[in-house]
């Protein structure tokens, strides 16, 4: 009778502590990444908290995560944390509902915090100079997110989910370790800028048509030796075409300034 109220005890004890270590993970795990964002949907935002570009570059610049706290959420609009070799962000990065511009360049970060899921007034956002190695699935879904800029890390994969990302202007991704790019990209219709210099691609596939916007692509560095003959439907707006550093033959280098008379190519 005693073994078996002893047995009982001790099983009672097993559960209470993987009850106990379940809801600290539950409660240390990041929110809002993986499937459980992609898998979303995108945030209604109020559009009148939305500030323009002049506003935006006249709003105050808050240069601490608790200082922009201290202030009120209501005014946090623009906060540069650039360079200070942090090593992580604070959670407490998600309060800051209407911040529209973030800086983290340059601060040692291998991961972000779940929480910029929930910044979902973001527009531009910069985390260039840092130790990434997996695309930021966390900006999926944020609804107006303009401006990303991630060069200079160590990623080897933009996801196919990047096609969510339908108000992109600007995805900068030199300096990374990608190998390719998901034909998911050419989905991004708004898209200006496209900057992958200094990567491993070989292959530019067939779609970038799709961009009707661009006016700016890098791809400089890479190992690419042709270039889809459809690129010659961006010659009314690309502006900016870089290859130097490619294995582009001459005689194709030839066909693409024919192709794209108003295009400023380098190579």
């Amino acid at each position: 009778m005693k073994k078996s109220i002893r047995n009982t005890v001790w099983v009672c004890g097993i559960g209470l502590v993987v009850g106990v270590l379940s809801g600290c993970l539950a409660k240390n795990s990041t929110p809002g990444t993986g499937s459980e964002i992609i898998n979303a949907e995108k945030p209604s935002i109020d559009t009148t908290r939305v500030l323009e570009t002049l506003e935006l570059y006249r709003a105050k610049r808050y240069e601490e995560i608790q200082e922009a706290l201290i202030d009120g959420v209501e005014h946090g609009y623009k906060l540069v944390l650039y360079g200070r070799k942090m090593g992580q962000i604070s959670s407490d990065i998600g309060k800051l509902v209407y911040l529209q511009t973030l800086d983290v360049a340059h601060n040692e970060l291998a991961d972000l915090p779940g929480e910029l899921a929930d910044l979902h007034y973001l527009q531009g956002f910069y985390a260039n100079g840092n130790r990434l190695t997996t695309f930021p699935v966390q900006l999926i879904l944020l609804p107006i997110l303009k401006s990303i800029d991630l060069s200079d890390n160590q990623i080897n994969l933009v996801p196919v989910e990047i096609l969510r990302m339908d108000q992109l202007t600007r995805l900068s991704m030199d300096n990374n370790l990608l190998t390719s790019i998901p034909v998911e990209l050419y989905e991004l219709g708004n898209l200006e800028i496209l900057e992958l210099s200094g990567n491993g691609l070989s292959i530019i596939p067939e779609g970038i048509s799709k961009l009707s916007k661009l006016k700016k692509l890098d791809l400089s560095q890479n190992q690419i030796s042709t270039l889809p003959r459809e690129i010659s439907t961006l010659s009314g707006h690309l502006e900016e075409l870089h290859l130097q550093g490619n294995k582009i033959p001459a005689g194709e280098i030839d066909w693409l300034v024919k192709a794209l008379p108003n295009t400023r190519i380098r190579y």
